[in-house]
């Protein structure tokens, strides 16, 4: 515990202003018996909680196609002497919970809690990568047991991945227990390249002569989002997109205008490209044959 104390640096008291209007219980509670008080002081309880070693096994891995969802069971299994050496049922409650922004702390740390509360979070590596991915992870507890004899706890949560866009990334399980110690499991989510979204076939209409198609896009939203368009590796140079950068509209409107263009160089020979349009939350992939 840590206590803060303030006094005035020429030795004199603070006044308390409405003395008489505190009742007997107050004034106990506060420790004050006159008009003036000495010293102020703030009281901050301070728990310290060790931390698990990282678990040896390899990290669950979560592989999902993007704009797609999966679901998978993870398992966490927590070796401690929870329940001490006197068991009783009493003693042996389990409580598991999303973690809470506030502690009580109150209870006696050297006393065996009647109730082992729980709590879980996911943890990402940075901030930029939490406004990503946060919309994109559910966790929820589905399972708990717990072996007396074998001195462990099991935790089966429910993982839900639904990606909108390609990523690799690490998140990590971190759960508390105030009473007991920290425990974290890291988590490998990958997500694989969408669907194509659709096929344009473009047709030529001579050699170095340009045969374009005409597409239009919209937000998702009430409002307009950047996007950026270029072509994967490994298409054909011969194709081109107009514009490769700008604000797609509201989906109220009528869209975005982009072009898409193509100048062949030779006679019998199939062109074939990948384009990909992406905002921020989506990528659009479309075939130009």
């Amino acid at each position: 515990m840590v206590i803060i104390e303030m006094t005035k640096a020429n030795g004199k008291y603070w006044p308390i202003d409405n003395f008489d209007e505190l009742n007997i219980e107050f004034k106990s509670i506060m420790g004050i018996d006159s008009e003036e008080i000495q010293a102020i002081h703030w009281i901050y309880p301070i728990v310290g909680l060790p931390q698990a070693p990282p678990p040896k096994s390899p990290p669950v891995v979560i592989q999902c196609q993007s704009r797609k969802r999966a679901e998978e069971k993870v398992e966490i299994i927590l070796n401690a002497g929870f329940f001490g050496y006197s068991l009783t049922p009493d003693l042996t409650e389990v409580l598991v919970i999303p973690k809470r922004n506030s502690h009580n702390f109150c209870e006696d740390p050297n006393e065996i809690p009647k109730i082992h509360e729980f709590e879980y979070e996911i943890q990402f590596e940075s901030e930029a990568l939490k406004s990503k991915l946060e919309s994109c992870v559910a966790l929820y507890m589905i399972e708990k047991s717990y072996d007396m004899m074998a001195k462990k706890i099991t935790f089966i949560f429910n993982l839900v991945f639904t990606p909108k866009k390609p990523l690799r990334s690490h998140i990590t399980l971190k759960i508390e227990c105030v009473t007991e110690g920290i425990w974290k499991f890291p988590i490998m989510l990958i997500a694989t390249q969408p669907d194509t979204d659709a096929v344009i076939d473009i047709e030529g209409v001579g050699l170095f002569k340009e045969s374009v198609f005409e597409l239009r896009l919209k937000s998702q939203t009430r409002n307009s989002e950047p996007f950026t368009a270029h072509f994967l590796p490994g298409s054909d140079l011969e194709f081109f997109v107009k514009p490769q950068a700008g604000e797609l509209l509201p989906f109220n409107t009528n869209g975005t205008l982009i072009t898409v263009g193509f100048k062949p160089k030779m006679y019998c020979r199939k062109y074939k490209a990948t384009l990909v349009i992406q905002v921020s939350s989506i990528k659009t992939i479309v075939k130009d044959v």
